[in-house]
């Protein structure tokens, strides 16, 4: 997800454009990011969340799901601990 100097819309619907507009995404950041989640919000079938908040549902419900390569490191870390369990 690209890091917004200001909330903006155009640019998400830009990226959607890009992605070849999924029916529902899911954007996984590695940290809040307020600009691109108020940017996000109004899209019908869009999902913002961080990397800790992440959760089977937000999985299941999407068609594509976008994530920042730090974000991914995040997820792969929660996976680890749960396998050994340490949840």
């Amino acid at each position: 997800a690209p890091k917004l100097a200001k909330p903006s819309a155009k640019s998400v619907r830009t990226l959607l454009a890009a992605l070849e507009n999924p029916r529902r995404v899911t954007f996984v950041l590695a940290a809040a990011n307020e600009n691109f989640l108020k940017s996000a919000r109004n899209f019908p079938g869009v999902t913002v969340c961080t990397a800790q908040d992440l959760n089977a549902m937000h999985v299941l419900e999407a068609n594509l799901i976008v994530a920042e390569e730090a974000a991914l490191k995040t997820v792969a870390n929660r996976v680890q601990k749960t396998k050994r369990g340490v949840a």
